[in-house]
């Protein structure tokens, strides 16, 4: 029954069909819905671009608001989830009693909070960067995962323990009140830190080595063991003294304020040196050397056999001579330095900003320096060119080969190794990263929750697409591919291998398989259709309700079976035969034709009718349980 009032630009209709009714009010651009099945409510409303959706089941009630922006509302009993969408930004909230879990996407960007009572745990994802805390009343864990880098810290009261791992590095403190404990292990090397207070305690070992540190107060006491090497260190305020023993070498030295007196001994040498502020006299016996210092000047003069380096420093210029074969020329005056060696040899020119350095031997290396601007060449068998220019920078590498380009926001780094070369392009929130290593290749191309990956080894190709919930997989083998779609419950597989072809849908439930000549195919819904074939085979089952019908077909074979509750009908086609039986209750008629021939029986109970035609020839026998039997013959 449909009923509709219209009262000027308003209009109702309302149409009824049994339990089922649905209403329809319309106001303009104003229009409401609402659908009643039962205990089912569903109730829409249209104003311009917005819709309103409510859905309720008894306990249960779902609500959706369009515009651009979308939010979705289930409540079901105690239990509540809301979801609002805008753009690419996404938060949803479910509420079971005291237990509450947020989480919100933008982007790469995901923050996940679940709250239970006194204890709440937060998840925060940024690309390949994590950070997880947990809150359980005085209780906190938080922890950061940056790739291989991770940093845990633990916190309960005073108490705070904190773990920084990077690969085979680990960094572990322990805070307890002024109690500090903190231990780095890096592979077979280990140190570790005690502070109380003023007092602190370094221990570094590495296998033989050990360095340990003691501090209190103004006082430090270094003691360094490395075999039968040691070396000890006290500090007390300006006071130093370090002691250095090595067998029967030893070295003294003394630090008072400006004061320093070092003293070495080896076997029958000893050598003395008195620092006294700007002031320094050395005496050196074996190789002998007298230096004196006095304030900005400097004269130094060694002699040994045939070699002899004379110095002169005044203030900022400098001079120095050495002669032998090798002779090094250095002016330094203000900012202006030049340096010219002869041998491996090496020109640097200062000025202000400006600097270029020159190397020669094998090896030879440019820099040059203009402000902001940098440009460095490196040859050294392995090539290297860099050149900088403010937020511009590319990098060329030849060996291990590697380029990279930076200009401002956009970023492309190419990274080659022999046959593996990695592409990776950074525009804002789109990258795009390429992978080759010989006949392999892999591309990932992400623009926020879009995400696309591409494989290639060979014949071998996978493509993978992700949108939100919506995931498509392909993979292709030569002949064979396989796809897989999947958008939220619903999941479509499709196989093909040549010739065979395999597809698996949930929701409208359908499978096929094919396989050559073969192919299996089932449709669901309340309809179902099932075909088998194989080669000349052919077997066709059908179903609608009680009703099924079944076809099998072998070259010129066919044999056909319908059933409709207690009625059967079913039919024999080989050639030019043909057998026909159909059953209703205790009915039964049975047909049989062969060319001019035809045979007929009729079965009701305890009757049976049965007649023959061949030709002009036809003869009827009928029977009646014990009762008379006729026959009639006809030409």
């Amino acid at each position: 029954m449909t009923t509709t009032v219209r009262d000027g630009l308003h209009m109702t209709t309302t149409v009824r069909d049994g339990l089922h009714m649905t209403t329809t009010v319309r106001d303009g651009l104003h229009m409401t819905t609402t659908v009643r099945d039962g205990l089912h409510m569903t109730t829409t409303v249209r104003d311009g671009l917005h819709m309103t959706t409510t859905a309720r089941d008894g306990l249960h009630m779902t609500t959706v608001r369009d515009g651009l922006h979308m939010t979705t509302t289930v409540r079901d009993g105690l239990h509540m989830t809301t979801t609002a969408r805008d753009g690419l930004h996404m938060t949803t909230a479910a509420r079971d009693g005291l237990h509450m879990t947020t989480t919100a996407r933008d982007g790469l960007h995901m923050t996940t909070t679940a709250r239970d009572g006194l204890h709440m745990t937060t998840a925060a994802r940024d690309g390949l960067h994590m950070t997880t805390t947990a809150r359980d009343g005085l209780h906190m864990t938080t922890t950061v995962r940056d790739g291989l880098h991770m940093t845990t810290t633990v916190r309960d009261g005073l108490h705070m323990t904190t773990t920084v791992r990077d690969g085979l590095h680990m960094t572990t403190t322990v805070r307890d009140g002024l109690h500090m404990t903190t231990t780095v292990r890096d592979g077979l090397h280990m140190t570790t830190t005690v502070r109380d207070g003023l007092h602190m305690t370094t221990t570094v070992r590495d296998r033989l080595h050990m360095t340990t540190t003691v501090r209190d107060g103004l006082h430090r006491t270094t003691t360094v063991r490395d075999g039968l090497h040691m070396t000890t260190t006290v500090r007390d305020g300006l006071h130093m003294t370090t002691t250095v023993r090595d067998g029967l070498h030893m070295t003294t030295t003394v630090r008072d304020g400006l004061h320093m007196t070092t003293t070495v001994r080896d076997g029958l040498h000893m050598t003395t040196t008195a620092r006294d502020g700007l002031h320094m006299t050395t005496v050196r016996d074996g190789l002998h050397m007298t230096t004196v210092r006095d304030g900005l000047h400097m004269i130094t003069t060694a002699r040994d056999g045939l070699h002899m380096i004379t110095t002169a420093r005044d203030g900022l210029h400098m001079i120095t001579v050495r002669d032998g074969l090798h002779m090094t020329t250095t002016v330094r005056d203000g900012l202006h330095m030049t340096t010219v060696r002869d041998g491996l040899h090496m020109t640097t020119v200062r000025d202000g900003l400006h600097m270029t350095t020159v190397r020669d031997g094998l090896h030879m290396t440019t820099t040059v320096r203009d402000g902001l601007h940098i440009t460095t060449t490196v040859r050294d068998g392995l090539h290297m060119t860099t050149a900088r220019d403010g937020l511009h920078m590319t990098t060329v590498r030849d060996g291990l080969h590697m380029t990279t380009v930076r200009d401002g926001l956009h970023m492309t780094t190419t990274v080659r190794d022999g046959l593996h070369m990695t592409t990776t392009v950074r525009d804002g929130l789109h990258m795009t990263t390429t992978v080759r290593d010989g006949l392999h290749m892999t591309t990932t191309v992400r623009d926020g929750l879009h995400m696309t990956t591409t494989a290639r080894d060979g014949l071998h190709m996978t493509t993978t697409v992700r949108d939100g919930l919506h995931m498509t997989t392909t993979v292709r083998d030569g002949l064979h591919m396989t796809t897989t779609v999947r958008d939220g419950l619903h999941m479509t597989t499709t196989v093909r291998d040549g010739l065979h072809m395999t597809t698996v849908r949930d929701g409208l439930h359908m499978t096929t398989v094919r396989d050559g000549l073969h192919m299996i195919t089932v449709r669901d819904g309340l309809h179902m259709t099932t075909t088998v074939r194989d080669g000349l085979h052919m077997t066709t089952t059908v179903r609608d309700g009680l009703h099924m019908t079944t076809t099998v077909r072998d070259g010129l074979h066919m044999t056909t079976t319908a059933r409709d509750g207690l009625h059967m009908t079913t039919t024999v086609r080989d050639g030019l035969h043909m057998t026909t039986a159909a059953r209703d209750g205790l009915h039964m008629t049975t047909t049989v034709r062969d060319g001019l021939h035809m045979t007929t029986t009729v079965r009701d109970g305890l009757h049976m009718t049965t007649t023959v035609r061949d030709g002009l020839h036809m003869t009827t026998t009928a029977r009646d349980g014990l009762h008379m039997i006729t026959t009639t013959t006809r030409e």
